[in-house]
């Protein structure tokens, strides 16, 4: 005779072969508190209440985890940044933040992400099924958390509130991510705060198929191409004339408007273009440089604002700042390719000149010295030899990894 195991067991494998299927979504779940749970985002209902506030929820989890909005509650610490965070998970998507791990990768396009969700979401696009529609638009979205969050758009609603710079946000996400933990500069978008940290690591995430070169932003590698191209995208309303980057077409935009925006805070003079606002700043911090000069005696006037570090010249700085920002101003006329001195860009085109190029056997791309294409040569490879000593991250190029060790610099002198 059966077991009462056994009889267990098979009573759970006639439930599994029994799955349940959402009319809303199509969704199929193999347990029935599973479908439960999930129908509760197409009806709404929500019978779990909180006791301080009112608010409900459709599942306990999330009432547990909105408890420690009263509380107060942040227990569990990030160990490479200061931030705090509720839940556990929360830490550890976090921590690929600071790592760089995409663990959840796509069956079909292979595409990595560093949270689950993502993925479900990404993975739908490959379906083309969008079962939440907006009502007013007739948008359609993946999830009903998508389609909640575009409802803001018509609605204007910003419900979370930063309590410091009173910047409002459409998403919770977006509110703790707006403030770069190195400098504290606020940014109303998390693209736009993204790029700004990447001038404090040094990151260059997006390179050009054609020369390798690297660029730290989607719209630096846009203008960049038209390196290639010959194409000039951006064009002047006002008089119909093109330029290759949108910061160019800004500049050029003052030429027709009479603003002066930017100011000189020790003179009170204004300019049209923040560069020659700059220029000028600087004959003034030269004057107060030789007072203090001569009230302290010789120091090191030019101090770096991302380290401690400071230098005779500012030329000295310009050149050390660079380090931090990843600026690389030097380019080559030949084939694009930048450089943060201008040494290097003399020595590059010369290369040129002598036709002594290192050439790269996968994808043809040129270098001018050995050790460029030893550090190219790492794209192909996925090699990343250089290690930080202060927590797990991995660079390509000694040079990368100089740039990120600067950021805990910035860190512990905070």
């Amino acid at each position: 005779f059966p077991t009462h195991r056994v009889l267990k067991s098979k009573k759970r494998l006639r439930k599994r072969a029994d799955p349940q299927q959402c009319h809303v979504c199509q969704k199929i779940f193999q347990k029935e508190s599973q479908f439960k749970r999930h129908m509760l985002i197409h009806t709404g209902e929500k019978p779990f209440m909180c006791t301080h506030c009112g608010r409900g929820f459709n599942q306990k989890s999330a009432l547990q985890i909105h408890m420690f909005k009263h509380s107060g509650q942040k227990p569990h610490k990030c160990p490479y940044c200061p931030q705090e965070f509720k839940k556990p998970s929360d830490l550890v998507r976090h921590i690929r933040v600071h790592t760089q791990e995409r663990p959840y990768k796509c069956q079909t396009c292979h595409k990595s992400f560093s949270v689950k969700t993502s993925l479900t979401t990404h993975a739908r696009t490959h379906l083309g099924y969008k079962a939440f529609k907006c009502q007013i638009c007739l948008k359609s979205f993946s999830t009903p958390g998508s389609l909640k969050i575009h409802l803001r758009v018509h609605t204007g609603s910003r419900p979370f509130k930063c309590n410091q710079c009173e910047l409002s946000f459409r998403t919770a996400k977006v509110l703790p991510e707006h403030k770069c933990l190195l400098c504290s500069k606020r940014f109303k978008k998390s693209s736009h705060l993204r790029q700004h940290v990447r001038t404090h690591t040094g990151e260059k995430p997006y390179q050009c198929n054609q020369c390798g070169l690297s660029v730290s932003s989607a719209s630096n590698l846009k203008t960049h191409m038209s390196v290639h191209t010959g194409l000039k995208a951006h064009q002047c309303t006002t008089c119909g004339q093109y330029f290759g980057s949108n910061n160019t077409l800004k500049r050029h935009m003052t030429t027709h408007s009479d603003a002066r925006p930017y100011m000189c805070p020790y003179c009170q003079k204004t300019f049209k273009t923040n560069p020659t606002c700059k220029k000028h700043i600087a004959t003034h911090k030269s004057e107060i440089n030789e007072q203090e000069l001569e009230l302290n005696g010789p120091v090191h006037p030019n101090v770096c604002q991302y380290c401690p570090k400071s230098f005779q010249k500012p030329s000295d700085l310009a050149r050390h700042v660079r380090i931090h920002t990843g600026d690389k101003p030097f380019t080559c006329s030949r084939c694009g390719k930048s450089f943060s001195l201008k040494s290097t860009l003399v020595v590059h085109e010369k290369a040129h000149l002598q036709n002594k190029m290192f050439r790269c056997h996968i994808c043809d791309i040129m270098y001018a010295s050995k050790a460029s294409l030893k550090v190219h040569m790492r794209l192909h490879t996925g090699a990343k030899p250089y290690k930080c000593s202060l927590c797990p991250m991995t660079f390509r190029a000694s040079s990368h990894r100089k740039s990120h060790m600067a950021t805990h610099m910035v860190m512990r002198t905070k």
